[in-house]
Formats: C-alpha cells, structure tokens, sequence
C-alpha cells in the first residue's frame, strides 16, 4: 500500500523582500523492514543553477529535535543534510525536504553517512559488534570487540530511491564515510588503506606507501575521524610525509626540535583499482604540528576546488595549483600568509591585511597560467565587520565537503559579518552576509540577515555552494539538533 509520508519537521520559513515559491514535494512510504523510516521523492526534483549572486534569504530549515545534524554537503538538486541516524535532502530552491532515510533503532549500533564527490549517491552504513575489549585487537591496530556486521544502503540522491541495500563482515571496526568516492571508500588498514566497494561493501584492493613515507593522518587512529584525503569523482589524492633521519630522531627524542620544513609527497590513486593515476608524485613541502607532544607528526593540507578539477600545495618550489587529471603543476607567483578560494574561471587569494583587522585584500589568478589578474582589491566592510577573519578561515577544512566561510561566486564575494562588532561574549550579534560585487570593494547589495545565526558562536560557520541556494550552515549548542536553521540564499 502506498500512503502520503506524514513530514514531522518544523515547516519551511520563506523569507526575504521577494519571496520564493513554494514547491510541494509529494513523498511515498518505502515499506522496509523493521527500524528504518524511508521516504523517497515521486518525481525528478526542480534543479536551479548554483546561483552566481545573492540578495536575500530565500528559505530557511531546521530539524526535529531528536536528529543531530553532522554535515552538510552538496547535492544535487540542494543540500544533503547528514545526520545521525541516516540522511536528509532538501530542494535549494525551496528549502522543502525531498526525500528521508533515517535509521530508527541505533542500540549498540555505530552509523555513518556519506556521499559521493558530486552528491549523486548518498551511503548509509549501520554496524554491529560486541563490546571493545583489550583481549581483542584489529588489523588497523588497537583493542576492538569484532567480528562487526556491516549494512550499507545506497541511495539515489535526487529522488532518495534505494538502489541497493547489503551486509558484510569484518574484524575492524566501521570507519567513517567522508573519504569516499564514485566506487570506493577507504579505511585505515595495517600501515595503509584498504578500499571497499560501494557496490557489496568488499575490498577492492589495499595500498601502503612507499618506504620511507607514511600517511600523514595519525596512524594511532583505527577508523578515521574526518577527511584524511582529498576525492574527485575517480581519484583520491594522499599526502605523505616522508621524513628525514633528522626528522625520525626528533620524533622520537625531542618534538621541538623539528625543522620548519619537511619533505613529503602527493600521490594520486585511482579509485577503482588503487593503480597511479599521475606519471609521477608530486614533492610536498609539510609543516610540524605544534604544541601536540603526544601526537608530534608531519601536518600538510591541500585544497581541493570545488569541481574538484585543481587543487592548491605547497611544493619546494612555492604553492602551486595542480591539476589533479594528469598532476602537472603550475607555480603561482604568491607570496606570504594567504587562503585560496576556487572560483568558476579564478583563483582568488586573500592575505592578512596591512592596513586594519576590518578589510581583506584579495587577488584573483588565472589558474591555467598562474599568473595574477587585474590589481589587487581591498575588501572593505564599512559599517560592517567580518566574522571570520582570513586567518581563521575554515576553507582546508570544510573544502572536503564543499564548504567555505568566504565564498566566491561568479559574480561576486560573499562572507559572514555583523551589522556592528561581532561580539563573541556578552550581547550575542545576529550574523549577515556580505556580498562584494565583482571587482568591488564594498557590498554592492544590502546585508542579509540570517535569523538564529550569532556570531557567538565562534568561528564555525560556512558556506556550501548547491543547486538553487548558497546555503549558510552553522552549528551550535544552542539547539538540540546542534545545528542554527540552514539558510539558503539565492
């Protein structure tokens, strides 16, 4: 029998001067087997372009107050909201919810959600096993309980169908599902990785790197915690350190005495065979983690741009952009502290700025030539201040997942900021948006105010780039869902 889904969510908020259209999304019951809530959409949804620009708050979403929001990543017909039990898409038109997968008996069951490098496939995982004990340990190394049962759904992620649902088992435990690609996933195995198949959850083949070089995640971790790599749609980008005599005797002996440079490489795999997929590495330059003792090892990040077609190192011969088809490299003529933001035809580069805390210099670069375009602009706020300065920016950390504090669009820059100070203490401000006109110092639109987003909240909030919305996501405490209502602006 098929019935009308009942949506239990809090209703879609439509704001702004102009408004947007409502979309009624009609869902269908997907009659499952015990512990598991599935709707799914009846028809291909609406897709809108990645807007180029934005003035106004076009939708807003919250969760019920039993889901915690993880992640939010994008798809693609909007965003794909993770959460803990299973996962949740949204219109970036509307704001209204597509399709739901969530899983309603968690007892003594770990869950991890994912979704491929353009969002088409969204993976779902449940495992069970016994408790951990020191008796018992795993071939990624430490104590578990094992053996775990491992189910994994895969899901269209435009309509939220169920393309295929299986189990398989294994002594290590379930890793989480952020370094996943169009065919594999990978997890820590031995001194290396293994990568499994989305298609029946078994091993496609292992990799260990070359002597000399480890991974630069902590090889103390048995399953991950967060993105380790960098993913394209059919490649996985692994940066290696590959320490000097110099460097294993401080590790050992002395963590202080680490030099401020350290030799590494960036290797590309491909996803389905584990096979090169460059002629040759490219040299890393890495830099020491500090003021971590326990955990002295060689740190590098590396920005992936959004198409997932270049990425940004530092290389011995300065920072590059890459090209992570063939990796060949071409050296930008930049220079001291800076962030990186891919555009659709540009890279842009903002460093600390020299005249006061408030403006932001920024230079595009012609990422086939590396060579700067046009003169450089100084971002000015006006009455207005930046939330996120540039040297807090969370762009090497949200880049895995599609997120951004500053976002270039192609006809602009958009960034958070308040209508006065933001306060981190005492009166909470409410956070806006600033949007800076191409080639422009100041916003050449009105702020947008986001409602239930402070800047109290520290640093932790970004852009993500979908179809239909830009969507401003920020977690908090505050709520029991741990995330501020999603925002999508359009």
């Amino acid at each position: 029998m098929v019935v009308k889904a009942k949506m239990s969510r809090r209703p879609v908020l439509v704001l702004g001067s102009m408004g947007a259209a409502v979309l009624v999304v009609t869902a269908l019951i997907v009659v499952l087997p015990l512990g598991r809530d599935h709707t799914v959409h009846d028809d291909d949804p609406t897709i809108e372009p990645v807007p180029t620009s934005v003035d106004e708050v076009a939708w807003q979403w919250e969760p019920d107050e039993e889901t915690i929001v993880e992640r939010v990543h994008p798809g693609p017909a909007g965003p794909l909201v993770l959460t803990d039990t299973g996962a949740i898409a949204l219109s970036g038109s509307t704001g209204d919810e597509l399709w739901n997968y969530a899983l309603t008996e968690r007892d003594g069951t770990r869950i991890e959600t994912g979704t491929t490098p353009g969002g088409e496939h969204t993976l779902i995982a449940q495992a069970e096993g016994e408790p951990a004990t020191e008796e018992h340990g795993s071939a990624s190394g430490g104590a578990t309980g094992g053996p775990f049962e491992t189910e994994v759904a895969v899901i269209d992620s435009r309509t939220g169908e169920l393309q295929d649902r299986y189990t398989y088992t294994d002594e290590d435990p379930l890793s989480d599902l952020q370094n996943l690609a169009g065919d594999t996933w990978l997890e820590p195995h031995q001194d290396g990785l293994r990568a499994r198949s989305i298609n029946d959850g078994q091993t496609a083949w292992t990799y260990n790197p070359p002597d000399n070089c480890e991974l630069t995640h902590h090889s103390d971790n048995r399953r991950f915690d967060g993105p380790v790599i960098g993913t394209t749609v059919d490649t996985y980008l692994l940066p290696l350190s590959c320490p000097t005599d110099e460097i294993r005797d401080a590790l050992d002996h002395d963590p202080d005495e680490l030099p401020e440079k350290a030799p590494g490489q960036l290797t590309a795999l491909d996803t389905r065979t584990g096979e090169p997929a460059w002629p040759e590495s490219v040299d890393l330059t890495l830099t020491p983690i500090r003021n971590q003792k326990d955990r002295p090892y060689v740190d590098t990040r590396f920005t992936l741009s959004i198409d997932g077609r270049k990425a940004i190192a530092s290389a011995p011969t300065g920072e590059s952009i890459i090209d992570t088809s063939t990796g060949e490299i071409i050296t930008t003529q930049l220079e001291g502290q800076k962030l990186f933001y891919f555009g659709t035809e540009y890279l842009y580069y903002s460093r600390y700025s020299s005249q006061d805390d408030d403006s932001v210099p920024v230079t595009t670069v012609d990422p086939s030539t590396g060579e700067q375009d046009g003169e450089e602009i100084i971002l000015d706020p006006g009455s207005h201040d930046l939330q996120s300065r540039p040297e807090h920016d969370f762009l090497g950390d949200f880049s895995y997942s599609g997120g951004f504090s500053y976002i270039p669009l192609e006809q602009g820059i958009l960034a958070f900021g308040c209508r006065s100070t933001c306060d981190s203490s005492g009166d909470s401000k409410n956070l806006s948006t600033l949007f800076f006109g191409a080639n422009e110092a100041s916003p050449n639109a009105a702020t947008i105010p986001l409602p239930g987003l402070k800047s109290s909240q520290g640093p932790g909030e970004h852009f993500v780039p979908t179809p239909g919305a830009i969507v401003a996501v920020q977690y908090t405490s505050d709520s029991p869902s741990g995330i501020a209502p999603l925002t999508g602006l359009a």
